[in-house]
């Protein structure tokens, strides 16, 4: 059996097995195909052969793993993760008005239209009466998909071991691994990014068609808004790399993003005025938290009536320093996710989390500087922080896991490279 979207990922793994010989003869790290670096010897043929078939096993037993971590974490301190005490589906704020839209279908409200995809399948859970398992169980597949894509790329050329601790790191994170059971966009959206950024990275490594990452970062605009920010990033990828009608590509390409920013309930007024992106700017909005908003001064709009998105072009063009400030503040909250409002023994396990999986990222991505999979990371991850620029940080810091997911690959092959000099009667530096 195949997996479709890890064997169009992986279509070339037979052609790895023929250039087997030639493989083992490059010890000294000349990078392979997708631009990975070169494996130990006598491993190579082997690592050739493992598909996604032969990793599937293995991650869904470290996604399960995983969510039972999320349990046990949530008792043994309390505030770290989110619904420690429920192994089904969960039921957030948001949730309610998810399930109201989906059985509302075909019909559909303005503000849901860029969740269209979802509320489809909460609306096939619904027919089925599955009471929401329908829906988790699907995030969980995704989830685990997503680990196999990112285990077996890894495994071709860096070894089981830093397949799996790249897997892990992905599936059995807490503030990622929480969301699978909750009735929200996230969980989903994070594993496809994840798929997405290596499909991407295909491209740009195989020259192959541009149709998959451009369907798949669609598909992300109708899975939730900030799925505009992968998509303007595969865009930007596609025509950088195309050299043939770049300008025919181009114009298609705005046409495409200005649809989606028409269509975008996050960019259009008639969602809330709460919700606009002006309303959220004027009042100088960083982290979205209920009544403890975090907000930082900003200079009084001259028209604040005018909530439009011209209206707010203006008022970025008037003010450029308070805006741009007040951009970089929301994606820096986002990207270290500690948080004003939680206590100081989480806030303090989770900058350790952060700073040890920055600091294996960096080893990782060190040792694939040459890799395809960076140009495609940093164009979806420009994408996504460039909608939370102009939105907002969130309390829990979701929205930004769909950007540090993306590491995974690179925190594994840390890791393993970390391990392997650790390893009695090994010295040296890590390189």
């Amino acid at each position: 059996m195949r997996w479709p979207v890890c064997g169009y990922l992986l279509s070339e793994r037979r052609q790895g097995t023929e250039r087997h010989s030639a493989s083992v003869q490059d010890a000294e790290g000349d990078p392979g195909p997708m631009g990975w670096t070169k494996g130990r010897e006598g491993q190579e043929g082997s690592r050739a052969e493992a598909g996604p078939t032969h990793w599937l096993g293995r991650v869904a037993a470290l996604v399960l793993i995983g969510q039972a971590g999320v349990q046990m974490l949530g008792r043994i301190a309390p505030g770290s993760v989110r619904f420690p005490g429920s192994f089904g589906p969960v039921l957030t704020p948001d949730s309610p008005g998810y399930l109201q839209a989906a059985t509302e279908l075909p019909a559909i409200r303005a503000e849901y239209l860029t969740k269209t995809l979802y509320l489809l399948l909460l609306r096939f859970d619904q027919a089925l009466s599955l009471g929401g398992w329908g829906v988790v169980l699907l995030q969980l597949v995704a989830l685990a998909m997503a680990g196999t894509a990112v285990a077996t790329l890894v495994a071709r050329h860096h070894g089981d071991r830093a397949a799996v601790l790249a897997a892990a790191v992905l599936v059995m994170n807490p503030q990622v691994s929480q969301w699978a059971r909750a009735i929200l966009t996230d969980s989903l959206f994070i594993s496809l990014v994840v798929v997405l950024a290596i499909v991407l990275a295909r491209f740009l490594e195989l020259r192959t068609s541009p149709l998959p990452p451009l369907l798949l970062g669609t598909a992300l605009v109708f899975l939730r808004p900030n799925g505009l920010g992968a998509l303007i990033g595969v865009i930007v990828v596609v025509i950088l790399r195309m050299r043939r009608f770049r300008v025919v590509t181009a114009l298609v390409s705005i046409a495409l993003v200005a649809t989606s920013l028409l269509l975008a309930p996050g960019f259009q007024t008639p969602g809330g005025e709460e919700n606009t992106l002006a309303a959220r700017t004027y009042e100088g909005l960083v982290i979205w938290m209920g009544e403890d908003d975090v907000r930082i001064a900003m200079p009084a709009p001259a028209q604040p009536d005018d909530l439009t998105n011209a209206g707010l072009v203006r008022y970025a063009t008037a003010n450029p320093l308070a805006v741009l400030r007040l951009g970089l503040l929301r994606v820096g909250w986002e990207l270290i996710q500690i948080r004003p409002h939680y206590p100081a023994a989480v806030n303090g396990m989770v900058a350790l989390q952060m700073l040890m999986l920055s600091v294996l990222a960096l080893i990782g991505l060190r040792r694939n500087v040459r890799a395809s999979l960076g140009p495609a990371v940093l164009a979806l991850s420009a994408g996504l922080l460039l909608v939370i620029a102009g939105t907002w940080a969130v309390a829990e810091g979701r929205f930004g896991w769909a950007v540090l997911a993306m590491w995974s690959p690179w925190i594994g092959i840390g890791a393993d490279a970390l391990l392997e000099r650790l390893r009695p009667g090994r010295s040296g530096s890590v390189n």
